[in-house]
């Protein structure tokens, strides 16, 4: 690289520098005039931000309040437009996606009033159906198109519009029925990429079923409109062909061909998809195996617990109970992961909770002391024969007997609950350090629910692995860091687990490539940096856990109310 090279390098960096510090201060001026309601003004240095910082969203995101705040609607709504074209999965992109939510709710309150006050106005049912798809509730939103239609509506586009949550259903034979008839009636004059994909794969679908003159007419929409779309393979080789050749066996050739070549793009991704499957299995069966084990002795149903003749019985009880809590959020999860991505995030990011919730809530702390709890259960079971080379490193090395550690752990942990697992691994058996910020310690997740056996699940396979895997001649069982990190404008939390090992090569296993695979579904990525990556330096084998902020923290509440100044 050139001396030159080099200097200009460094010369567009320091401008990058100069340019964001300026829009900050101009974006702290503009909150300074907002705070005086000087409405105009702030939306002036919220400009200047954006001249500087074009691909900022939060700059959009302010100026496009302030824009509604001054009734200039339209310059708001373009304002959030671009918040979601420069970064659709920040933070302000959910928000403005939160407030649209809500704001179809609440429309299809108002709607559902005032339907049972009209019900003979079809432009009622049209608008409520709207609301409905923008819910994604197609089967709702299909009843009131289909009553607006009852009714005569006027509107043609509703054909269009029934086409399309027919799509989303899956039902291509009336998605297409909907959309031809939409066309003939002049309905949706341009047919966009988005259109065109859906055309081409219900064209893709008449194939398969052997509907040749549906397949082909399908097409012919797309190149009717002079418009060429990008995911079409040689489409218009094969109308040309159909034009000027009419030898019946070239034109089923040349459509056998297309279907082969579906059937084969379908089959790679029924491959892929039953390999995520798998891995999601694997998942499932090892958080169940860090869950249920034979004789499991170490919980006491509170009712008997103080009964010493019970003890050991009720104990058993209630660790059934605990696990079968598990089971069933393990199990739904399993269905979400299955189901899509946005499912399984859905309900991670249902559990969350204000930290001054009067929900039943846990911390994150609590659900790593139960996950130790449960390890070290497995541990001081004597009939789990897979750790008793372990069990004889560590007595012989602290001169102690099973039963003494297991007694001390009943003593201490399970029947007078004077000290939780994690102070006792430390004072009686090897140590286990961690700590969090500030951020980690104000989570607060449904207790008994999704997060918490996601959560627990992965503690569970992270210690136990530790334990196995770990060098038994030091006192430490791992080192655990809970921290925060801005990964491209997207806040991230970390979690890091490392222990000592005296094994040179460590694979990550069935139980990691489970984690590994949930992270990339909650976060949308393939990226290590934003999943899990793991790593063995110096006789320390490191696992780096990363979850999207906003998976556990629910959303900054706003000092306004964005839905009632969008209703103004």
């Amino acid at each position: 690289m050139s001396t030159n090279h080099k200097n200009n390098t460094n010369e567009n960096n320091t401008n990058k520098t100069q340019k964001s510090e300026q829009a900050k201060k101009y974006s702290q001026r503009a909150n300074e005039y907002r705070e005086q309601g000087k409405i105009a003004d702030a939306i002036a240095e919220y400009t200047k931000a954006i001249e500087l910082e074009p691909e900022n969203p939060e700059y959009y995101f302010e100026r496009g309040l302030r824009y509604i705040e001054a009734k200039e609607l339209e310059k708001g709504f373009k304002d959030f437009s671009s918040v979601r074209k420069i970064d659709p999965k920040s933070e302000y992109s959910k928000i403005l996606d939160d407030v649209y939510q809500s704001m179809q709710i609440e429309s299809v309150k108002r709607l559902t009033k005032e339907i049972e006050q009209n019900p003979s106005n079809a432009s009622l049912y049209k608008e409520r159906g709207d609301s409905y798809t923008d819910l994604k509730k197609h089967e709702e939103a299909i009843a009131d198109y289909e009553r607006a239609l009852e009714l005569k509506i006027s509107d043609n586009d509703i054909y269009f519009d029934l086409g399309n949550c027919y799509y989303e259903k899956g039902d291509f034979e009336q998605a297409y029925k909907n959309f031809e008839k939409d066309f003939e009636l002049g309905g949706y004059f341009e047919i966009d990429d988005d259109l065109a994909m859906k055309l081409e794969r219900i064209s893709d679908y008449f194939v398969q079923h052997q509907k040749h003159e549906k397949a082909i007419k399908a097409l012919r929409y797309i190149l009717d409109y002079n418009h060429i779309y990008f995911l079409m393979y040689d489409i218009h080789e094969t109308m040309m062909q159909i034009q000027f050749d009419k030898d019946q066996r070239l034109i089923e050739k040349e459509l056998a061909n297309k279907a082969i070549k579906y059937e084969r793009e379908k089959q790679e991704i029924i491959n892929e998809s039953q390999k995520k499957l798998e891995r999601m299995m694997q998942q499932y069966t090892h958080t169940l195996s860090n869950t249920l084990f034979p004789n499991t002795i170490y919980e006491v149903a509170n009712k008997l617990k103080n009964h010493i003749e019970f003890q050991k019985d009720a104990r058993i009880l209630a660790d059934a109970y605990h696990a079968e809590v598990i089971i069933k959020r393990q199990g739904q999860l399993l269905q979400a992961r299955n189901s899509s991505k946005k499912d399984f995030q859905y309900l991670i990011r249902g559990d969350r909770l204000d930290i001054d919730t009067q929900e039943k809530a846990i911390d994150v702390e609590t659900i790593l002391s139960n996950a130790a709890e449960r390890v070290i259960a497995r541990f001081l079971n004597e009939d789990y024969h897979k750790l008793d080379s372990i069990r004889d490193k560590i007595f012989n090395r602290r001169q102690i007997t099973i039963d003494q550690l297991r007694n001390s752990f009943e003593e201490h942990v399970f029947f007078n609950e004077n000290q939780s697992s994690l102070e006792w691994t430390n004072s009686h058996f090897i140590s286990i350090h961690f700590s969090m910020t500030d951020t980690w310690k104000n989570i607060r997740v449904r207790k008994d629910n999704y997060s918490e056996a996601l959560l627990q699940g992965y503690f569970s396979e992270l210690l136990f692995n530790a334990l196995k895997y770990g060098d038994h001649e030091q006192d430490q069982w791992v080192l655990i860091t809970f921290t925060e990190q801005k990964i491209k404008r997207t806040n991230y939390l970390i979690s890091e687990w490392q222990n000592p090992t005296t094994k040179n090569d460590i694979g990550t296993g069935n139980g990691l490539d489970g984690i590994k695979n949930d992270l990339e579904m909650l976060n949308e990525t393939e990226l290590e940096e934003k999943s899990l990556a793991t790593k063995f330096e110096n006789a320390i084998f490191e696992v780096r856990l990363v979850f999207k902020r906003d998976l556990f923290v629910p959303n900054p509440k706003l000092d306004y109310d964005l839905t009632k100044l969008l209703k103004k």
